[in-house]
């Protein structure tokens, strides 16, 4: 029992005086295991963020609801089969000397409460050699150590798709505030294992995306040898056959992120380590999530700038470097990303006579519609691109 009280000064039979206190004491154990149990919700959702495994989120969360059940013997997750009227059971929270349950087992070998778990009602079997639903497999019950029973199903689409039980070996009278807390373990446990396989389910799907998405380019380029193999420049060529590269590695970061957006870091720099080493070239602003066709645009970007450093510019003898640095810019409203490439202590630059496809795809800049500046220094190459932030974004 947990008390919590109150000092009442007792003042002196006539005088102003006091005599002393009456300490009232009232019991608080209700308020007290309430907060507790509010703290252990808590803990639950710390934990099950860092947890990537259904095993692990499952048995995270009945040790928690078992800590904050007086009498609790075993807990647990299991995963139904709704047509087969199976359940795989997680590894358990057991109490000292208590057997797991783990391990498949058939619904209807325990009595016939899986009809009120296919409806999504919590059962609560206050003794199993009494209720109607579990007696005739009270020996059984008996034989695993359980009393009482408590399940609380998972649906999922109207579907039985999981349940979070208690048990216990001696009688117990559950309350409705630990059926409420068993249910809202049951509920952020669901949620939790939902996103794990969510993650998961999307990898074994970006797997096959990568798989396919590598055939095609690789299909793409034997198409494009064996239509230019007659071309005898071979400059051309090479930089095509280069460019779907490096639209391949661009294609791999996006996979990284399901699709959906990349890294601006992820990005430049897994293209340009195919070009240099590491310690030739230096990368630094915010690592900004950028849409697909901005990412796949900023491959591109890269490849032109450090094929053009490897043929004339500072990669092209062992000293010089290139310098990438992004920042962002407010103004009018909207936030800006600026971009420079900067080249240092390569062979002297000169601009080139004409403009190649390279020098065009760089001026059409990051969003393929301007906003590139190409100087070229004499000390080294200088780029400079502009974007918004939002259409980065977005495309």
């Amino acid at each position: 029992m947990f008390l919590d009280g109150t000092l009442r000064p007792l003042p002196s039979r006539g005088a102003s005086s006091i005599s002393g206190f009456i300490k009232v004491a009232r019991n608080a154990t209700r308020q007290k295991v309430a907060e507790d149990r509010q703290l252990s919700l808590l803990e639950l959702g710390d934990k099950i963020r860092e947890l990537h495994g259904v095993t692990d989120v499952a048995f995270a969360a009945a040790e928690i609801m078992a800590r904050n059940l007086a009498g609790a013997t075993r807990a647990g997750y299991g995963v139904v089969d709704p047509i087969a009227e199976t359940v795989e059971m997680l590894p358990d929270w057991r109490a000292e000397g208590v057997s797991s349950v783990a391990g498949l087992h058939q619904f209807r070998n325990y009595g016939s409460y899986i009809e009120d778990l296919k409806r999504g009602e919590t059962v609560i079997i206050p003794d199993v050699a009494k209720d109607p639903r579990t007696s005739d497999s009270a020996a059984l019950f008996r034989s695993i150590g359980i009393s009482v029973l408590v399940n609380v199903p998972i649906i999922e689409h109207g579907a039985f798709v999981g349940v979070m039980y208690v048990h216990y070996d001696r009688p117990h009278d559950f309350t409705t505030e630990e059926r409420d807390f068993v249910r809202t373990i049951a509920d952020r446990t669901r949620e939790a294992i939902s996103r794990i396989r969510a993650e998961q389910e999307q990898q074994v799907l970006n797997h096959e995306i990568s798989h396919r998405l590598k055939n095609t380019m690789a299909m793409v380029q034997a198409i494009a040898t064996q239509t230019l193999r007659p071309v005898t420049d071979r400059g051309p060529v090479e930089a095509f056959t280069n460019r779907l590269h490096a639209l391949s590695k661009a294609h791999e970061v996006l996979l990284g992120q399901d699709w959906s957006s990349a890294r601006m870091v992820a990005v430049i720099d897994s293209v340009l380590r195919q070009l240099s080493l590491p310690e030739r070239y230096s990368m630094s602003g915010p690592d900004l999530e950028l849409g697909p066709r901005s990412a796949l645009s900023l491959a591109l970007l890269m490849h032109e700038l450090g094929t053009n450093a490897l043929k004339y510019g500072a990669w092209s003898n062992d000293t010089g470097t290139v310098t990438v640095r992004w920042t962002t810019q407010e103004g009018n409203g909207d936030t800006a990303l600026v971009l420079d490439w900067n080249e240092h202590n390569g062979p002297s630059v000169v601009a080139p006579s004409g403009k190649g496809f390279g020098s065009k795809l760089i001026r059409l800049g990051l969003m393929g519609t301007g906003g590139a500046e190409i100087n070229y220094d004499p000390d080294g190459l200088r780029v400079t691109m502009q974007a918004l932030v939002s259409q980065l974004r977005q495309s």
